[in-house]
């Protein structure tokens, strides 16, 4: 009898808890991105891990790889700390994220200095467990003299771990 009770209890608190769709999930996406700055054009890859911890907000990091086109091999690594704030929005997933870390130059100088980047971004995701994304922002160092660089890239996503709501 006890046990009934106690399982009941266990039962209700979480019928009164709030559901999330995505709560618990965590999402890779990697890909290509390119971009511009003052001192030439940019390309790369990324890689993005992601933790939902509502509908709404993510946590995870990020690894940026960038090469300089005009001035091989020149160009920056930066691994961040991201944060997003994402509309679950059932199949078009709206999201603006940023990061923080650290990046070093490809050059003759490898110095680690102050990252951070913002991005808007939209997903497609016709799948429970894979989506495409695009994403445009800007980043930079923080600190110094520097110049920001525009960039957009186009991203696969995959999806996994379980959500404890019920996706519609």
């Amino acid at each position: 009898m006890k046990r009934a009770l106690l399982v009941a209890a266990v039962a209700g608190a979480l019928a009164a808890a709030p559901a999330f769709a995505t709560q618990g999930e965590h999402e890779v996406a990697v890909g290509v991105a390119g971009g511009a700055t003052t001192q030439g054009t940019l390309a790369g890859l990324d890689a993005r891990w992601l933790y939902d911890l509502t509908d709404f907000w993510a946590i995870g990091a990020g690894f940026h790889d960038r090469f300089l086109w005009s001035a091989l091999p020149a160009g920056r690594q930066a691994a961040t700390v991201e944060l997003r704030f994402v509309v679950d929005a059932l199949q078009w997933i709206p999201s603006i994220g940023g990061g923080v870390g650290a990046a070093i130059g490809h050059d003759l100088t490898p110095a680690w200095v102050p990252w951070a980047h913002l991005d808007i971004g939209v997903d497609y995701r016709p799948a429970r467990r894979w989506g495409v994304g695009a994403r445009i922002g800007a980043e930079g160092q923080i600190s110094g003299d520097t110049t920001y660089a525009f960039v957009g890239g186009l991203f696969w996503n995959y999806y996994g771990g379980t959500g404890i709501g019920l996706d519609l």
